[in-house]
């Protein structure tokens, strides 16, 4: 089996409608992994996608923002955050979805 990971869902959708055009089914030939998951659970077959925290991500550039502004004078450090995305898997990788992740 063949699998490619896709930036978005809807590039990830437009390859499946290419691949079906072609004969290349999904997941039974080409498994599909996309990245952002912001539509991947209404495609046909359903994405897995790696899924960025987006809301904590902006919740914390808040907080670092609101901090340099609170800050009078002298230099800021650089601050480097790291978070980790959650995969979320569904059938367009050939594998039936955990009951724990429905």
């Amino acid at each position: 089996m063949r699998g490619l990971l896709v930036h978005s869902d809807r590039e990830a959708i437009g390859l499946i409608e290419q691949g079906r055009e072609l004969g290349i089914g999904v997941p039974d030939e080409l498994a599909i992994v996309t990245y952002d998951d912001e539509i991947g659970a209404a495609s046909d077959p359903p994405l897995t996608a790696v899924r960025p925290q987006k809301h904590r991500l902006g919740v914390l550039a808040a907080e670092l923002v609101l901090a340099k502004v609170a800050e009078v004078g002298g230099d800021w450090p650089v601050h480097r955050l790291e978070l980790w995305p959650n995969v979320v898997v569904r059938e367009s990788c050939g594998t039936a979805p955990e009951p724990e992740q429905l």
